[in-house]
């Protein structure tokens, strides 16, 4: 409680045991509740033990709480965790799951991409970002994972769920695409998607530029990577690998573009729309440039 008041920080990210009513403190130390709509530190799980209030400077900050089951569910009441961290600790953005968790792709995915190359994309960005790459990679597997709905969360679901699945796959499912699916609806993102919150650039590690030129009926984007490029470094320098494997290259365009797609000739492992690019078989090298030509409709 001492260190968060005289760290006083703009990210708070959490993994730990929680619910809506709590989070624990590593090594069973103590318990962030709320209480009336305020955060405390307790002893217990009853307000009772109270030590004191989170004693938060004022400003806004980024609360993720990637590997925290529950705790962004707002559960009917206001003396919930996600409430008291908006209401109470200045929270003016807030990622968390509404259900038990455990594959994490969802949550650890976005802080990847969040965190990955410092400073592209803003937090809602890579929070959807990461959303589109996993559907892209469900629809590749089979596309009823995207139709159908995931075992109703009640406690029966993880092993309801792989049966499930199996009969959509026609297989046995493997410990990703359960995750994935698991995963899929249950990852609430709360506060102004606008809102223009990154991690400062390191400029070392912003070694690739992109550009997009729009012609006619084509598009045009061109990756040049710096001498000093670092192909680890794009794919998420192995961050969290037991929860999320390489990342893709991915480009919000500047403008949305109207029906792109693929132009004929090109062999890129891609998925394109209106608003995004993602190219899963970029082996890309120090110092060279390459191109992304799509068709699109005017």
């Amino acid at each position: 409680m001492d260190l968060y008041a005289a760290y006083d920080p703009d990210l708070v990210v959490t993994a730990a045991h929680a619910t809506e009513r709590n989070l624990e403190m590593p090594f069973s130390l103590g318990f962030i509740i709320p209480d009336g709509g305020r955060l405390i530190g307790s002893r217990s799980l009853s307000p009772d033990d109270s030590i004191g209030p989170l004693r938060s400077s004022g400003k806004r900050k980024v609360y993720f709480a990637v590997g925290n089951c529950l705790i962004g569910n707002v559960n009917n009441t206001p003396n919930s965790m996600a409430i008291a961290w908006m209401n109470d600790a200045d929270a003016a953005a807030m990622v968390g799951y509404v259900v038990t968790t455990w594959h994490g792709r969802n949550g650890w995915g976005g802080l990847k991409y969040w965190l990955t190359v410092p400073g592209r994309y803003t937090l809602a960005e890579a929070i959807y970002m990461n959303q589109q790459d996993m559907l892209c990679q469900m629809e590749e597997w089979n596309p009823a994972m995207l139709r159908e709905n995931y075992p109703r969360f009640d406690g029966r679901e993880f092993s309801e769920a792989p049966a499930r699945l199996a009969e959509l796959l026609g297989s046995e499912p493997t410990h990703d695409q359960v995750g994935f699916w698991h995963d899929r609806d249950v990852l609430a993102y709360y506060g102004d998607p606008k809102w223009d919150v990154r991690l400062p650039q390191i400029e070392r590690e912003n070694d690739y530029d992109v550009k997009v030129k729009v012609r006619g009926r084509k598009c045009v984007v061109t990756i040049t990577t710096h001498d000093d490029f670092n192909l680890e470094r794009m794919r998420g320098d192995r961050f969290k690998q037991e929860h999320v494997l390489d990342l893709p290259f991915s480009y919000f365009f500047p403008e949305r573009l109207k029906n792109p797609r693929l132009a004929e000739g090109q062999s890129w492992k891609a998925a394109v729309d209106e608003n995004f690019l993602l190219i899963y078989d970029c082996d890309f090298e120090p110092g060279k440039s390459y191109e992304v030509v799509l068709d699109i409709d005017k």
